[in-house]
């Protein structure tokens, strides 16, 4: 079996990243996360635009907010709450704190934003420098949970980076590791199709529910306009209905048993390929896929996509040519070889190698280019 060398965490996870995270429960936070972040290297900042008012989808940001502090990835975080917000910190908190992980609560109208940024700086450099003691050990890939993302589609996408990644999803898998399929929107015209992928009749019944939810609320939206329910860009990439993208999307997953179905950013309980009820918009996926736990993410793109995640390395693969000679810069693997004589096996090695590296620490593109992108949650309740 192979092995990649992490960090162990109290709750028996691994870490292929050891991160600080500064984590704000509300959006009005995020200024003094950002500037601890700043001043403390090892640390970021996971901002984003909820956390207040009586929103149906509270429980679900809460949920998402704690899944992200206590990602595989991140040694041990800092709750940074204004004090008066919707979201209680002080569960926050306590949550991550029972996984183990060292957490500090700083709440900004007890003191101010200067005295708490202060603080916080403090206090974060001090995780820091524990971090840092920490050295990477030898676990089995099982340990892994990778997320499958697609962004900016063409034509080729369905061709050559999707079933690529699917080929990865199935190796993983094969070695009793953990593979996500999401952007359940995209499923829209696939339910004969994965439904006979599921390893029980419930399954089955909660995969057709979920790609049945995704479009009635598609139909609410765009009504006859549904079917073309797709982006400009996957236009001009050459894709012209939501079930041309879908039949594409759906080979990420590659072809083994689908064994649950979760809601956004819900922890699975079971190994294997797994489904996370979520919208097709890129940095809303890649959130519930880092909430839920995924320590990497394996993203297709046949238009270009440069963006990562904060605390989770994001591997870019391209559908063409002439996508991965434009930008090089931000993309790891060309999948479009497969129009020559690249094999998919060739690809597959390929694959493997590469998450076996990034797993180690090999920084992806979008690391490398300081493009962790955004924490984005998803403004919607989950329907299972």
């Amino acid at each position: 079996m192979k092995t990649f060398m992490g960090y162990e965490r109290p709750d028996q996870t691994v870490g292929v990243r050891n991160y600080v995270a500064i984590l704000p429960t509300v959006c009005c936070s995020n200024p003094v996360a950002e500037h601890i972040a700043r001043n403390v290297p090892g640390s970021v900042a996971l901002c984003h635009g909820h956390g207040c008012g009586r929103r149906p989808e509270r429980q679900m940001h809460t949920d998402v907010i704690i899944g992200l502090g206590t990602n595989p990835n991140v040694f041990g975080t800092i709750v940074v709450s204004l004090g008066c917000e919707g979201i209680n910190a002080a569960d926050v908190a306590e949550a991550i704190r029972k996984t183990g992980r060292p957490v500090e609560l700083l709440i900004i109208q007890e003191q101010g934003s200067k005295k708490t940024t202060e603080l916080g700086i403090k206090l974060a450099e001090r995780m820091v420098a524990e971090a840092q003691k920490m050295q990477r050990r030898e676990f089995p890939v099982s340990k892994l949970m990778l997320g499958l993302e697609c962004g900016g589609s063409d034509a080729m996408s369905g061709v050559t980076s999707n079933p690529a990644i699917g080929t990865l999803a199935d190796w993983l898998v094969e070695q009793n590791g953990t593979t996500v399929l999401t952007e359940t929107t995209e499923f829209i015209g696939t339910s004969s199709i994965l439904g006979k992928r599921a390893c029980n009749e419930e399954i089955k019944c909660q995969v057709e529910e979920v790609i049945k939810n995704a479009q009635a609320n598609t139909y609410e939206v765009l009504g006859k306009n549904a079917a073309r329910a797709i982006s400009p860009g996957n236009m001009d990439g050459g894709m012209s209905t939501i079930q041309e993208k879908s039949l594409g999307c759906i080979r990420k997953g590659g072809t083994t048993q689908i064994n649950e179905v979760v809601g956004y950013g819900e922890k699975p309980t079971k190994k294997g390929l797994v489904i996370m009820e979520g919208p097709g918009f890129d940095t809303e996926s890649m959130t519930g896929m880092a909430a839920m736990g995924c320590q990497i993410i394996i993203f297709s793109t046949g238009r270009g996509n440069p963006i990562g995640f904060p605390i989770v390395p994001v591997i870019k693969v391209a559908s063409n040519d002439n996508l991965y000679k434009r930008m090089q810069d931000d993309i790891d693997v060309n999948a479009g070889k497969l129009l020559g004589n690249y094999t998919f096996s060739d690809i597959q090695k390929e694959l493997i190698d590469l998450l076996i590296r990034v797993a180690d620490g090999a920084k992806t593109k979008a690391e490398q280019n300081d493009q962790g992108g955004m924490v984005c949650i998803y403004a919607y309740s989950r329907s299972l």
